[in-house]
């Protein structure tokens, strides 16, 4: 019923989504003398965040003026608004750090980068299949996983060769997404690094075990 004094309400607001950054909303509430009914406003505050549904409670907490209506024992006065998120997993893309795409066999490094489109609430796992003429553990060390953290919108990890003394051609590695949790690839996504062999070609020596044999039953071995 209308009051013949001016009715204030304080709110408490609990749930999961944040106010000022999921959503805006007064704290108090006054009800004019003389009428019953009084609204404000609850607005969602827009983000480019791929998260869950968020969740605003809101109970009164003081009145003055008035009292909080009869409820059963254990019951708030208490209403709930759910926001829906509206923003799609983001896209990854990878990327190398060398501008040529290759590396030295002797201490050569690189870093392979996973990049997301936008920043997700959710941790984004980026899983990658290897391929190329190298042989990882014997030519390169690099990860399988690229763990991009809630919040943030890009990790490297490390691609490092490994040296040995053959003489061989330049050995690539061949980088895709295998698969993505929270998160798609973006349409193909294949980075090459090539590693560059840094050994001479090996040097031939010739030689023979004896100099001078018999003719009718001399032998002899030669060596390379």
């Amino acid at each position: 019923a209308p009051s013949g004094k001016e009715v204030t309400l304080t709110l408490v607001v609990t749930g999961d989504a944040r106010i000022d950054t999921d959503y805006t909303l007064l704290k108090t509430m006054t009800i004019p003398i003389g009428t019953s009914l009084v609204s404000i406003s609850l607005d969602s505050v827009d983000d480019t965040l791929n998260e869950n549904d968020e969740t605003v409670i809101i109970n009164i907490d003081t009145v003055v003026n008035g009292v909080k209506g009869p409820l059963p024992t254990g019951q708030q006065q208490a209403a709930m608004v759910t926001i829906i998120n509206n923003d799609p997993a983001p896209t990854v893309t990878l990327s190398v750090g060398t501008d040529t795409g290759n590396i030295v066999e002797n201490g050569g490094t690189t870093t392979v980068t996973a990049t997301l489109s936008a920043t997700s609430a959710f941790d984004v796992t980026v899983s990658l299949v290897k391929t190329g003429l190298a042989t990882e553990g014997v030519d390169y060390t690099l990860g399988t996983e690229i763990s991009i953290a809630a919040g943030t919108q890009a990790k490297a990890i490390t691609l490092a060769s490994i040296d040995d003394s053959l003489n061989e051609i330049g050995e690539t590695v061949i980088i895709d997404i295998n698969a993505v949790i929270n998160g798609e690839e973006l349409g193909t996504q294949t980075q090459t690094v090539t590693i560059l062999n840094d050994d001479g070609v090996p040097t031939v020596s010739l030689s023979v075990a004896r100099v001078s044999i018999d003719e009718d039953v001399g032998t002899t071995t030669t060596e390379f």
